[in-house]
């Protein structure tokens, strides 16, 4: 179970099991290894877990009852109390699962208070991945204070508890395990996982599938993992949970992951990563810094000098700083843009004496500070914030070079230094902020903070800040206080010139672990490992998926490339960067940077931004970089994991973007087809193949919008969003299409057709109802046609007319399909009825009324002889 070197009495982390129902109540020690870790022991597993700095072995314990099937709380924390007490555990790294009973069984646990108020249970728990169980009610008289959700919320904000609960997909999922990380994230934000999963179709099953150590992608927002299902009623949260990773490495990540004993040497990883304008450096956990030499084909070391090793580096205006172990200041070299792995000591200071002993450094533009062993600052390079001398600048880079002078007041102590475009803003080591202003005195201003600061930052334009702790809370950790005129940069209103608290404006609910400021973006990392971004998003490095460059100007090719405006684009304030991972550091520099990196918690590195000049670690540059138009074509939007050292340089060409709605067409029917073609803009191999095995960089169009933008009527456009879509319903006469394509770099570009629709077709059909006929004195007569296009066209208009008749008559309503004709006389008349459609084809018909004179009327008398009857008869 453990490794070489590794003793087994050294303390370790614990993960402890307690499995279901089935496996309880019985002294069979088969039933011990039926699900979880020590199934896994014996299927091929050797209980180790790879982290980023290395393979833990923590102790693993599966616990079951033999004389019980349902073991409370206060039986399971005696049992707990014992193996804590006998076993070397690490108090800091106890970590806890079950299944099905197991996990109710735990999950009481941390409701359990041996007496009110004293949250017995939760102190012992450092995380707790439930697998479809949620904690009962606890036995008398524990009960009676049984505080429920509300002792999650104690747990999570006084012990920082970590929860995971997965929950099945199918109809039995009445546990609600989202209870619990709902009444936890409202407390501490970000600190519970939960997501329903679809193992066994979602039944209650499928432990040692859950619990496999090679199940390592259980995202449940956005892409689902494998086994991940979407919320139901309860709402998936990631909590702290980030692929790649099992259900033990989350847990083990959650505690104390300081290796025990001496185990095989952690892999060489990135400590820090040196941002200048355009070159970027990375210093190793071995204390190398390595980097692309003019066109190196991968990164090159930049040895320290004989005998001795790096010890601190810091960028500048596309060189670096280095500090030996004597501390002595190493330069690539400055001012002449020497790109190469030559580096120059700075061998005295102002007074001749020997200028070592620096333990920090730091830079803006050609100015250089550095902090040395008794804390004072010292100041040398150009003086572009014209301190010593007049006519510096920090926008062109212009002052009087000069040789390393102290600068801050004697009897300060400081332990930070950071320069921008206001000046220079220092830390002591008892928590005052210090400025000195740009062309300013060489006496700087002491600024006004409601407690001491911990961290400073400075933007190249007018944005300053420190970090200060609340009052109650870590104290090696806190919340934002700002001043300066570029609020919009922050998502702020009104200036403040004193530290002024934006927690509120932030919606900041954890403290910040680590802050960093480049020219015109803020990031920040809280205590969860949460990064945080916002800024004025020019080339994408805010990095939530959006830039204003390459967005703005596509349309207007070759418009693509730098147009850097400051205080353009502001996305207000910070929103979370690459939601579902968690990272310990960011890195930029405040000289024109625009682009960050980043380390995740797996010492992973991440890139985004501006990529000119292969500054994004990935190897890509661009043979169009210098000129104008479009050295933006590999601007990356959202952080992208690099591997700098292995990333071999490859050039590649721009190839402009094209897009094309179709060839103007004429046609005879009512429907016609549209098809885009042509490609966004790419970024192809000089060399084919790519010596990196990439032939093309470039976008693809990821969505298209299909829209008329003229025409006489409006047709459907049947798949708008398709590349190709059908249009019916049209009419004769001219249309304008247009298609809007996107890219995946939110670049777009647009493209119009012309159709023209001229058809003969059938003309419409008509028909003016039957021959009529009627008697003087009735003078008139309605008439009732029909009229009905055909070839998909429709009935425009309707016309009745008289065609003969013994005098004219009055058509009342002639463009009614029914009319009343009147002021008839004896004779036949002919009536037509026309019909128009929207082809502008024609169609009529006629029909006849006929009107007659009323007949006399003949009497005939008759007088019966020899009677006085008279008998009268109507012919």
């Amino acid at each position: 179970m453990f490794v070489t070197n590794d003793p087994d009495t050294a303390s370790r982390p614990a993960i402890i099991m307690m499995p279901g129902q089935g496996e309880q109540g019985t002294s069979d020690t088969n039933k011990l290894v039926a699900y979880g870790p020590h199934y896994w022991l014996n299927h091929g597993w050797d209980g180790g877990l790879q982290l980023g700095n290395g393979k833990h072995y923590p102790i693993l314990i599966t616990a079951a009852y033999i004389n019980n099937v349902s073991p409370t709380a206060p039986q399971y924390y005696t049992l707990l109390t014992y193996l804590l007490n006998t076993y070397h555990i690490k108090r800091n790294a106890v970590h806890f699962t079950g299944l099905s009973q197991g996990a109710m069984t735990t999950g009481e646990l941390i409701k359990f208070e041996m007496t009110a108020g004293a949250e017995t249970g939760m102190k012992l728990v450092t995380s707790f991945a439930a697998l479809e169980g949620t904690p009962g009610a606890l036995p008398s008289p524990y009960n009676g204070w049984d505080r429920d959700t509300v002792a999650y919320k104690v747990w999570a904000k006084k012990y920082g508890g970590k929860y995971f609960y997965l929950e099945g997909s199918g109809s039995d999922n009445f546990r609600d395990g989202w209870h619990y990380s709902v009444a936890m994230n409202d407390t501490l934000p970000g600190c519970a996982y939960f997501s329903y999963e679809n193992l066994g179709g979602g039944a209650h099953c499928c432990w040692n599938s859950m619990y496999d150590p090679n199940a390592t992608n259980w995202t449940c927002v956005g892409t689902l993992g494998p086994n991940n299902a979407p919320s139901q009623v309860g709402k998936n949260t990631m909590g702290t949970y980030f692929a790649q990773s099992s259900i033990f490495q989350w847990m083990l990540r959650q505690g104390d992951t300081s290796l025990v004993g001496v185990a095989t040497p952690s892999p060489r990883v990135v400590k820090k990563v040196v941002v200048s304008e355009y070159r970027t450096w990375y210093y190793l956990s071995d204390s190398t810094i390595w980097g692309y030499n003019n066109s190196s084909a991968y990164p090159v070391q930049y040895a320290p000098p004989s005998g001795r090793k790096w010890c601190f580096v810091f960028g500048g205006f596309n060189i670096f700083n280095a500090l030996d172990d004597l501390g002595y200041v190493w330069q690539t070299k400055a001012f002449n843009f020497d790109i190469t792995t030559n580096t120059y000591r700075v061998d005295t200071d102002t007074t001749g004496g020997a200028f070592s002993g620096n333990i920090y450094v730091d830079g803006y533009s050609n100015a250089i500070l550095t902090i040395r062993s008794d804390s004072s600052i010292w100041y040398g390079g150009k003086d572009v914030y014209s301190l010593f001398y007049p006519g510096g600048s920090t926008v062109t880079s212009v002052g009087q070079v000069m040789k390393f002078t102290q600068l801050s007041p004697a009897g300060l102590k400081f332990k930070k230094v950071v320069c921008g475009g206001p000046g220079i803003l220092a830390l002591t080591t008892d928590g005052k902020v210090y400025k000195w202003s740009n062309g300013g005195s060489k006496t700087p201003t002491l600024y006004s903070t409601p407690r001491p600061a911990i961290d400073i930052f400075i933007s190249a334009l007018n944005l300053q800040g420190c970090i200060i702790p609340d009052v109650f809370g870590s104290q090696t950790m806190g919340y934002p206080y700002v001043w300066g005129g570029t609020t919009s940069m922050y998502g702020g209103g009104p200036a403040y010139s004193q530290p002024t608290s934006i927690k509120a404006l932030w919606n900041i609910t954890v403290p910040i672990k680590e802050i960093s400021v480049d020219w015109n973006t803020i990031h920040y990392i809280d205590s969860l490992g949460r990064m945080w971004g916002c800024g004025f998003n020019s080339f994408g490095e805010v990095g939530n998926g959006q830039e204003f460059v390459n967005k703005y100007y596509y349309p207007g090719y070759p418009g693509y490339g730098w147009s850097l405006i400051n205080y353009e684009n502001p996305s207000g304030i910070p929103v979370q960067i690459k939601p579902g991972t968690l990272f310990k550091h960011i890195w930029s520099t405040t000289w024109f940077g625009l682009y960050k990196y980043a380390q995740d918690l797996n010492d992973s590195i991440y890139s985004w931004g501006r990529n000119k000049a292969l500054a994004l670690g990935n190897g890509y540059g661009s043979t169009s970089e210098t000129d104008q138009y479009h050295p933006n074509t590999l601007d990356v939007l959202v952080p992208k994991r690099v591997t700098p050292l292995t990333a071999r340089f490859t050039t590649y060409n721009f190839t402009a973007p094209t897009l094309s709605a179709g060839a103007n067409k004429t046609i005879t029917s009512t429907s016609t087809t549209l098809t885009a073609t042509g490609n966004p803009a790419l970024v192809i191999s000089q060399i084919r193949p790519a010596p990196n095995g990439v032939d093309t960089v470039g976008y693809w169009w990821i969505s298209y919008a299909w829209t008329k933008v003229s025409g006489p009527n409006n047709p459907t456009i049947v798949s708008p969003s398709s590349k190709s879509t059908s249009v019916t319903g049209m009419v004769n006469g001219t249309y304008v299409f247009q298609v809007l394509a996107t890219d995946n770099n939110t670049g777009q570009d647009t493209s119009q057709v012309q159709v023209i629709v001229n058809q003969a077709g059938v003309p419409p059909t008509v028909y003016a109802g039957i021959n009529q006929s009627t008697t003087l004195p009735k003078d008139s007569a309605t008439l009732t046609g029909t009229a009905s296009g055909n070839s998909g066209a429709t009935i425009t208009s309707t016309s009745w007319s008289q065609v003969s008749g013994p005098n004219t008559a009055t058509i009342r309503t002639p463009s009614s399909l029914s009319t009343v004709v009147a002021g008839l006389i004896a004779g036949t008349y002919t009536f037509k009825l026309t019909a128009t459609d929207s082809n502008s084809q024609t169609a009529n018909d006629t029909v006849t009324v006929t009107v007659s004179q009323p007949q006399p009327t003949v009497i005939e008398v008759h007088i019966r002889k020899g009677t006085n009857v008279l008998i009268i008869t109507d012919n």
